[in-house]
């Protein structure tokens, strides 16, 4: 049985922390909100209450630890991009980037079991997850984009990392249809990932009987994807946002798996170096630029961005 959420951070605690970030912390602006960039190590409060937030929006979701907040071994060491609301002076959601190092499993090892190799040979990468954003935030483009755009910079800052590793949920209240579809799709022969052999989900998704079925079908493209599970979904809903910024940035699937609510639960690693130039720029704005030229791109390629 879930206990109850504990009680919000006092704003006025929330915002000595973030001014007290240091460097230039503030990665993303726009009118109403702002992303910042905060070390785990620098932030109690802020720590605390994302923890909140984080289980809160989990139980929306229909899932969620049943704790009074949602925080694990790595959050003191990730770094948390913050989207703030500068009006209600409150948390609107987060998502974490965890370097991945030798030795450390990442976050992800409690859905997928991952080689030992893995860190070694998808070379230096982060793991980007445990993301969320509240309700009344949901559905905002502004706030995905700054969102976005926020990674963009942190990229900027760290260009070393080119590939990312995430996994992105498909909620049990979709339609079976529309779960199988998606598995098919992003397991389909070239979508899968050079290094799908290094990982397997925990929990398979699929029983045994429909991955024949599954391997036999085809979709085209992603917007046929889209389309699909909309009509699947009676127009209700479609495609979640993030399965389709994640395709559009490199994303190829390692593996899929079922999430202890019943949902399907793909993991990827995103090459942004893969991602089409314009789609590069767009989601992570001057970042990719910084990322291009770290990794020996020409002055062709990096004024793309500034065209």
């Amino acid at each position: 049985m879930a206990v109850p959420l504990e009680l919000p951070q006092p704003s006025k605690r929330l915002l000595t922390e973030l001014h007290a970030l240091p460097g230039n912390p503030r990665v993303a602006i726009g009118r109403d909100l702002s992303v910042f960039a905060a070390s785990g190590l620098a932030i109690e409060a802020l720590l605390h209450e994302l923890g909140r937030l984080r289980e809160l929006c989990n139980r929306v979701d229909g899932s969620g630890t049943g704790r009074s907040r949602d925080l694990d071994v790595h959050d003191v060491r990730a770094t948390h991009l913050v989207l703030w609301d500068h009006t209600r002076e409150r948390i609107a959601g987060a998502i974490r980037v965890l370097p991945l190092r030798t030795g450390i499993r990442p976050h992800l090892e409690t859905r997928f079991h991952l080689d030992e190799c893995l860190t070694d040979a998808i070379g230096p990468a982060v793991e980007l997850g445990r993301r969320f954003v509240v309700p009344e935030y949901r559905g905002e483009f502004a706030a995905e984009r700054l969102v976005w755009q926020g990674i963009g910079t942190w990229l900027g800052r760290h260009p070393w990392y080119r590939r990312m590793l995430a996994s992105v949920r498909v909620a049990d209240t979709y339609h079976p249809a529309s779960r199988r579809l998606v598995a098919q799709w992003v397991l389909a022969p070239g979508r899968r990932s050079g290094f799908s052999a290094l990982a397997r989900p925990r929990q398979p998704f699929l029983p045994a009987d429909e991955r024949q079925e599954l391997r036999t079908r085809q979709v085209a493209d992603l917007r046929t994807l889209a389309e699909t599970v909309t009509r699947l979904e009676r127009e209700q809903r479609g495609l979640p946002v993030l399965l389709q910024h994640y395709a559009r940035l490199g994303g190829r699937a390692m593996a899929v798996g079922a999430d202890p609510a019943g949902g399907l639960e793909v993991l990827c690693v995103l090459d942004l170096l893969e991602a089409e130039r314009d789609t590069l720029y767009r989601f992570l704005g001057p970042g990719a630029q910084s990322l291009l030229a770290h990794h020996g791109f020409g002055d062709d390629e990096l004024a793309w961005g500034a065209a």
